[in-house]
C-alpha cells in the first residue's frame, strides 16, 4: 500500500517540476498557460477493505520566456559563395526566428561592416520591407515558431578588389522574462571579386570588335579574299569556363576553315556547318587575351552595292553570350568623288568634302570610330588620288539627316542630303543620298547616274559615290564686233555652242541683253539660216532638239540713246542641254561679251512719246474703238510741256536720262473727257505717271493716258 501511494506522488512532483522550470530558449508551452494538478491514491487494509484518498489541487502558470534565433552565421568565407561585384551595392539577409513562447517583435541594436558603407536596413515580412536603423523602428510582431527577415544593403564603392567585408548584426527581443530581454548576433561575409567578363581588351565596358581587313567596313569585289579578326579578353575576376566562338557569316561570304587560328595557332577544334564557323576555345584565365582569325572569299554572284554584314558570338558555360560589333564587306565601289560624265576611270583628287548639320550651316562633330578612308576624322576632308572620302559617324538613335557639300576646281559644287537610318544593332545604318542641287546621284555601289535617292544598306562610314560635273560641260563662246560703241551704233554678236563630251538632248541657248541694248529684229542666223529667237523682254532664246556637234548663232543689236557714257554693256549667254538618260538634269555652259559706251551723236538724251485718248471701250488701255484727244497739254517735272496732236499723240524728243514725273493738265481737257479717280503711278488711267525711263525691257514704248468719257454738256 505504501509503495503505491509514494509512486503516484513522485510522478506528480516530477510533472510539476518540468512545467515550472522549462529551459530558456526551448519553451514550447505558450506563456500564461495554467497547469492544474491533483494526486490521488487507492489502498486496502488488512481485511481487504479498499480506500481512496486525494491530495489538494495544485495550479501552476507557465512564465514568459524571451528567446530568439539569428542566422546564418558564417564561420568561414568563400570566394565562390560570397563574391560580390565591385563598385556596386549588395545585400546580406539574416533570418530572425521566434523561439520564445509568446508573440514578439525585434529591434536592431548593432550593425557594422568591416569595409564598405551601410546603405540601409529593413525588416521584411510577407515581402514588405520595414526600413529601420540601429535602435530604430521595431519589426512587425512574429508569432511563436515564426520568423522575419532582416535585409542589410551595403555599398562596396571604394573597396579594393579582393577585399573581404564582414557584415555583423545584433538583434534583441522586445518581450522580456524574469531575466529581461534576449539578444543574438550573427555575421556574414562578402568578397569584392569580379566574376569572369568577356569583353574587348580595354576593359569590362569595352565591346568586342570584329574587323575585316583591319577595319570595321571595307569595300571589296566578287572573288576577293577578306580576313576577319576578333579579339577578346577575360577582364573579370575569375576564369571563364567552356568558352566557344561562333560566327554565322552572311550569304555571299564563304569561310575558309583551314585558315582559322586561335592566338596564332591552328584551331583543330574548328568546324564549319553551312555558313557558320565554330571554334572551341575552353577555359580563359583571368586577364587572358584570345585572338581568333579566319579568312573568307566574296562570292562572284554578289551584286554591286550589297553590304555583307555579320557579327560573331562568344559564349561561356558560366556567362551569358556576348555579341561582337559588326564587320561589313561592301561589294562594289563606295565613297568615290568622280567625274560624272566619264565614270569610274575619272576619280577627282583635291575635292573638298564637308559633312554639315541638317541645316547645312555647321560642320558635324565626328563622334564615331574613324574609317580607313579618313583615319584622322577630318571634316572637311580632301580627297586623294583615288577620289576617296569618308566620315566615321556613329549610328544615330533615330533617323537623322545631314548635308554633304563637295567642291572641286573646274566642277559645279555639289549639295546632297544624307539620311542615316540606324539598324537594330545600333552600330550600322542605311545611308541614303538625295540631290539638293538638281544634279544626278550615283547608283548604289556604282558610277551610273540616277535621279535618286540612292541608298546603301547596313554600312558604317560609307555613304555613296558622288558624281561631279564640270562647270563648262558645254563649250560656249561669245564675241562682239565692237569693244566700244556710242548710242545708236549697231553691234554684231556671234555665239558658238558645242558639246564637250557627248551628244546631248534638248538644248536651249538664252542670250541676256544688258540694259540700253535692243535686239534688231530679222538679223538672227543659226548656222547661216535665218532663225528668229523667242523674245521675252531682254531675253533672246533659241531651242534645238539635240546638240550633236555645235551651232553658231549671229544677231545684231542697237545701242539705245539712253546709254550713259562710260557704261559697260555686258552681254551674257547661257546654254543648257539635257543629259542622255537623265532627263531631269542638264549640262550647262556660259560666256559673255562686253562693250563700253563712249560719247556720240545721241548721247545723254532720250525721247518720251505717248498718247492721250478717250477710253470709249472702258478697258483702261488704248484699244480698237478708242480715239485720241487733241490739244491736251502734258508737263514734265522740270516745267517742259508739249501738246497732243490731232491723233492725241505727244513727244518729248530729248529728255535727260533718268526718272521723270509726267502729268496731264486738267485745264486743257475737252468737255467730253474727265480724269479717272485712280492715282496709281503705273496705271494708264492715272493723270500722273512716274517714269523710270521710256524703255521697258530695252524696247521703246508709248506712255498713254486714258480719259473717262462724259456726256456732252448742254448749252
Amino acid at each position: 500500500m505504501t509503495r503505491t501511494l509514494r509512486g503516484v506522488l513522485g510522478f506528480a512532483a516530477a510533472l510539476l517540476s518540468l512545467v515550472a522550470t522549462g529551459e530558456r530558449g526551448s519553451a514550447t508551452i505558450p506563456a500564461g498557460t495554467k497547469i492544474v494538478n491533483q494526486a490521488s491514491a487507492t489502498y486496502q487494509n488488512v481485511v481487504g477493505t479498499g480506500f481512496v484518498t486525494s491530495s489538494n489541487v495544485v495550479t501552476v502558470a507557465v512564465a514568459a520566456v524571451a528567446s530568439l534565433s539569428l542566422g546564418p552565421q558564417d564561420s568561414s568565407c568563400s570566394v565562390a559563395s560570397d563574391a560580390v561585384t565591385p563598385k556596386s551595392n549588395f545585400t546580406r539577409t539574416f533570418t530572425i526566428g521566434n523561439t520564445s513562447n509568446g508573440t514578439d517583435a525585434y529591434q536592431l541594436t548593432a550593425l557594422t561592416v568591416s569595409a564598405g558603407t551601410i546603405v540601409s536596413a529593413a525588416f521584411v515580412s510577407s515581402g514588405t520591407p520595414e526600413p529601420t536603423t540601429v535602435d530604430g523602428a521595431i519589426s512587425s510582431a512574429v508569432s511563436p515558431g515564426g520568423s522575419i527577415k532582416l535585409v542589410v544593403t551595403i555599398s562596396d564603392a571604394g573597396v579594393a578588389l579582393g577585399a573581404k567585408e564582414i557584415v555583423s548584426v545584433t538583434v534583441r527581443t522586445t518581450a522580456s522574462d524574469a531575466n529581461g530581454t534576449a539578444s543574438a548576433s550573427a555575421q556574414q561575409c562578402a568578397f569584392v571579386q569580379a566574376p569572369p567578363v568577356l569583353s574587348g581588351p580595354a576593359g569590362a565596358d569595352d565591346a568586342i570588335t570584329k574587323t575585316v581587313d583591319g577595319t570595321n567596313t571595307i569595300q571589296s569585289s566578287g572573288g576577293a579574299t577578306v580576313a576577319y579578326d576578333i579579339t577578346f579578353k577575360n577582364t573579370g575576376g575569375e576564369p571563364a569556363q567552356g568558352v566557344t566562338f561562333e560566327d554565322r557569316v552572311p550569304t555571299g561570304i564563304v569561310p575558309v576553315l583551314a585558315t582559322a587560328t586561335v592566338n596564332g595557332a591552328a584551331a583543330p577544334g574548328a568546324t564549319l556547318h553551312g555558313n557558320e564557323i565554330d571554334i572551341s576555345i575552353g577555359a580563359v584565365a583571368i586577364g587572358q587575351v584570345v585572338d581568333v582569325k579566319f579568312s573568307a572569299t566574296v562570292a562572284t554572284t554578289v551584286p554591286a552595292g550589297t553590304s555583307l554584314v555579320n557579327t560573331a558570338t562568344v559564349t561561356s558555360t558560366s556567362l551569358p553570350s556576348v555579341t561582337t560589333l559588326p564587320a561589313t564587306v561592301f561589294v562594289g565601289a563606295g565613297n568615290v568623288v568622280y567625274d560624272g560624265d566619264v565614270g569610274a576611270s575619272a576619280p577627282i583628287a583635291g575635292a573638298t568634302v564637308s559633312l554639315l548639320d541638317a541645316a547645312g550651316t555647321a560642320p558635324m562633330p565626328l563622334t564615331g570610330t574613324a574609317v580607313a578612308l579618313n583615319d584622322k576624322q577630318s571634316n572637311p576632308m580632301i580627297t586623294g588620288s583615288k577620289g576617296l572620302y569618308g566620315f566615321g559617324v556613329a549610328a544615330p538613335k533615330a533617323t537623322s539627316t545631314f548635308v554633304v557639300t563637295v567642291t572641286a576646281p573646274g566642277y559645279v559644287p555639289r549639295k546632297l542630303r544624307l539620311t542615316l537610318v540606324p539598324d537594330a544593332s545600333g552600330t550600322l545604318y542605311d545611308a541614303s543620298f538625295a540631290s539638293l542641287d538638281d544634279q544626278p546621284v550615283a547608283v548604289p555601289g556604282g558610277f551610273a547616274l540616277e535621279a535618286g535617292p540612292s541608298t546603301l544598306t547596313d554600312v558604317y562610314g560609307f555613304f555613296g559615290n558622288i558624281p561631279m560635273f564640270k562647270s563648262q560641260r558645254l563649250e560656249v563662246t561669245k564675241v562682239v564686233d565692237r569693244s566700244v560703241a556710242s548710242a545708236g551704233d549697231r553691234l554684231a554678236y556671234t555665239l558658238t555652242v558645242a558639246n564637250a563630251t557627248t551628244t546631248y538632248g534638248a538644248t536651249s541657248v538664252v542670250d541676256d541683253l544688258p540694259p540700253f541694248i535692243a535686239y534688231a529684229p530679222g538679223t538672227a542666223r543659226v548656222d547661216g539660216v535665218p532663225v528668229e529667237p523667242l523674245v521675252a523682254g531682254s531675253h533672246l532664246t533659241w531651242r534645238f532638239a539635240t546638240l550633236a556637234t555645235s551651232h553658231t548663232i549671229v544677231f545684231d543689236a542697237v545701242v539705245l540713246p539712253n546709254a550713259s557714257d562710260g557704261t559697260t554693256l555686258t552681254n551674257h549667254v547661257v546654254a543648257t542641254a539635257a543629259i542622255p538618260g537623265s532627263p531631269k538634269f542638264f549640262a550647262t555652259g556660259r560666256a559673255q561679251a562686253q562693250t563700253v559706251v563712249v560719247p556720240g551723236l545721241f548721247s545723254n538724251r532720250i525721247p518720251i512719246t505717248g498718247r492721250v485718248f478717250l477710253d470709249l471701250a472702258g478697258t483702261g488701255r488704248f484699244t480698237r474703238g478708242d480715239v485720241g484727244v487733241a490739244a491736251v497739254r502734258l508737263w514734265l517735272e522740270d516745267g517742259e510741256s508739249v501738246t497732243t496732236d490731232a491723233a492725241g499723240r505727244f513727244d518729248f524728243p530729248a529728255a535727260r536720262p533718268g526718272m521723270h514725273v509726267l502729268h496731264v493738265d486738267g485745264e486743257t481737257l475737252p468737255p467730253t473727257a474727265a480724269f479717272y479717280a485712280t492715282r496709281a503711278y503705273d496705271d494708264e488711267r492715272s493723270p500722273v505717271r512716274l517714269l523710270h525711263g521710256p524703255f521697258d525691257g530695252a524696247l521703246l514704248q508709248d506712255v498713254n493716258f486714258a480719259l473717262r468719257p462724259i456726256a456732252q454738256r448742254q448749252p
